[in-house]
Formats: C-alpha cells, sequence, structure tokens
C-alpha cells in the first residue's frame, strides 16, 4: 500500500483480511540511494517514486521513448530591453516603493 491512505493505523491488516493477500506499507527508500531526506520515507511518496523508477527503467529498457521538446528562441525587440533595463536601475528598494506607488495609483479596472 502506498500513499496517503497507507499512513491510516492498520490498514495493511485490514486490506489483508478483505482481499485475503499478504499486504505491505510501500517505504520508498528502498529503492533510494544513500544521503536521502528523512521527509522522503513516508509511504506519501512511494507512488512518485515508484512510478519515476519505472519510467527510467521504461527509457533504458528501450520500451518508451524519450521526446524532449525544441524550443526556439525569439530575439527580444529592443523597446522591451531598453524599458528593462531602465526598470532595474537605481536601488532594489527604490524600485519597489516605484511599483507600489503605481500599483495603487493606478486606475481600477472597467470590467470590475
Amino acid at each position: 500500500m502506498t500513499g496517503g491512505g497507507a499512513l491510516m493505523n492498520h490498514i495493511d491488516k485490514l486490506a489483508a483480511y478483505h482481499t485475503g493477500m499478504a499486504t505491505r506499507i510501500g517505504i520508498p527508500v528502498e529503492h533510494l540511494a544513500h544521503g536521502y531526506s528523512e521527509q522522503v520515507c513516508s509511504p506519501i511518496y512511494a507512488t512518485a517514486i515508484g512510478l519515476l523508477l519505472k519510467g527510467i527503467d521504461d527509457i533504458e529498457s528501450g520500451k518508451t521513448k524519450v521526446i524532449v521538446p525544441v524550443v526556439k528562441e525569439q530575439p527580444v525587440p529592443q523597446k522591451e530591453v531598453e524599458e528593462v533595463e531602465v526598470a532595474t536601475s537605481g536601488r532594489w528598494y527604490e524600485q519597489i516603493f516605484k511599483k507600489t506607488k503605481e500599483w495603487f495609483e493606478a486606475e481600477p479596472d472597467s470590467e470590475f
């Protein structure tokens, strides 16, 4: 049993009683390298780690092909570059005050 439901008291015994099959609580650290975080050893993460391991195994065995999307970079118009350079000049806290002031002084949307 994996997931958050596996944390319920005696759920493994109840499942074994109703199904007649042996049950156990899945702990994901059985398949992880040493040095894992203590937070990851909860059954909550066992399903996700199991699916990741299954996916890696399928890729390595050739059952699944990896499709990598190609992202083409588009040139940034010069106008946007100049606005970014102006916006980032000055001290960081001055920019925060400026943006906050602009937000409060902005006209409300007519849709609201």
